[in-house]
């Protein structure tokens, strides 16, 4: 009964007539029409559901439009129920296969596992960083909006850039200008895994979840080095503080934009 209530509600009239629904061999309509008018003017308020699970767990979605909420009930009444899509193992397949693919080439030239994440890293790195302005500038170069331009950076040797190397570490000494989009994305996605188990925490929908954890957890996997270099490192080589104040703005920027939209 303790936890009837903390679902439907303190009305423990309300809570006997759904058990008594349940069992219609025993059910009499009289005993469903004995509840006093308060009680029903009780279950009629506008609070009666507040800190109940009506609108999530118990009886419609709240948090729906009238067409969905009708077709999931139509369809749920004449026996349809919901099913974890299987076309799903084909995407996973493929992304799998691409990640193994990849390691056996790193392995049969002489690589390690290490070698094979390091490659990964550099790959996401690359993609947001160089890659990204190489193809806007190629597209405003080709659209007469800018001129091609090639400017020689430093090659010189940097010795506090070979110990982070000999250390293993990832040096972030570089531009914000390429530094933001690259926080930006880790941040972003930092923020929907936490939200993502927080939901399956709340709501329980792993199954409709898990691909998207999967993938968010492997681009965290991936991104370590950018979250060290972000939250723990103190040394030359991390990401300065003007970076991550203006991608937590942009990352604001987004949810926000996402919440009012979705």
């Amino acid at each position: 009964m303790k936890e009837a209530r903390n679902i439907l509600g303190p009305s423990t009239e309300f809570i006997k007539s759904l058990r008594q629904n349940d069992m219609p061999s025993k059910t009499k309509y009289s005993e469903l029409c004995t509840a006093p008018v308060q009680e029903a003017q009780y279950l009629a308020s506008c609070t009666y559901e507040e800190n109940t699970k009506w609108g999530e767990g118990a009886g419609f979605w709240y948090k729906s439009v009238l067409e969905d909420a009708m077709t999931g009930y139509m369809l749920q009444s004449k026996g349809w129920r919901s099913v974890s899509d299987p076309f799903f193992i084909a995407f996973g397949f493929v992304f799998i296969s691409s990640l193994v693919k990849h390691l056996c080439e790193v392995v049969d030239t002489g690589g390690s596992v290490r070698t094979w994440l390091n490659e990964q890293r550099i790959w996401k790195i690359k993609s947001l960083t160089c890659f990204s302005y190489g193809v806007a500038d190629c597209v405003m170069a080709k659209l007469g909006l800018r001129e091609a331009s090639f400017i020689p950076t430093n090659k010189a040797e940097d010795s506090n850039k070979a110990k982070l190397y000999e250390m293993g570490k990832y040096d972030f000494s570089t531009s914000n200008m390429f530094l933001v989009p690259l926080v930006s994305a880790v941040s972003l996605n930092l923020c929907c895994f936490v939200g993502g188990v927080a939901r399956v925490i709340g709501v329980g929908n792993w199954v409709e979840m898990f691909g998207q954890g999967i993938l968010s957890l492997y681009g965290l996997i991936i991104s370590y080095p950018v979250l060290e270099a972000m939250l723990v490192r103190q040394d030359k080589g991390c990401i300065p503080l003007s970076a991550i104040l203006t991608s937590s703005f942009f990352v604001v920027l987004s949810i926000t934009f996402g919440y009012f939209i979705f």
